[in-house]
């Protein structure tokens, strides 16, 4: 049978959509074993709430793939990141619309939760398990995305070692407990 091509680029997807979802895997992967390491659960619950983290932007990217160019070009010219211009552009950050669509799919609130990016600043030690798992999964995510997108060998270990000053203290992460999750 023959498909539609509606249906030949659903099969097909586009490069962002395949990247997107090899990362999505990748940071589950990261966040079952930072979870483990760091005490916070089994690391089953990390993975599975992290497959949810970039719901959002997936969705975004294959139904929206006009406007996804359109908040990646805005964040690379103006020096932005892809949260801003994604409120900018469709009126609703990539994870909140995540957490919308979630809702109507009846996710629990605790994977809802684990769609938010890891907040700026500096972040204070979690209150809770639920905190210590959202914060597991962000980081994981990011650094997920920071692999992907670091040009060179330098800047990767820079960005590591200061996304490991941010979370690790508040995790309890080492360098030699995120080597072994990258591992």
């Amino acid at each position: 049978r023959s498909l539609t091509p509606r249906q030949q680029q659903f099969e097909l997807g586009s490069e962002h959509l395949r990247e997107t979802m090899l990362l999505s895997f990748h940071a589950a992967l990261l966040a079952k074993a930072i979870a483990r390491a760091c005490g916070v659960c089994n690391g089953t619950d990390a993975f599975t709430a992290a497959m949810f983290h970039d719901l959002g932007r997936t969705l975004t990217i294959h139904y929206l793939a006009d406007d996804y160019e359109e908040i990646v070009q805005r964040a690379r010219d103006r020096g932005s990141d892809e949260i801003t211009e994604s409120r900018s552009v469709l009126g609703i950050a990539f994870h909140e619309l995540g957490m919308v669509v979630g809702r109507e799919w009846r996710l629990s609130e605790s994977i809802l939760d684990c769609m938010r990016p890891l907040p700026r600043g500096v972040l204070a030690a979690p209150a809770s398990r639920e905190e210590a798992l959202r914060l597991c999964i962000a980081a994981a995510s990011a650094l997920s995305r920071l692999l992907a997108e670091s040009p060179t060998d330098a800047e990767c270990e820079s960005r590591i070692a200061d996304l490991l000053d941010r979370v690790g203290s508040v995790l309890g992460l080492d360098a030699a407990m995120l080597d072994a999750a990258l591992a």
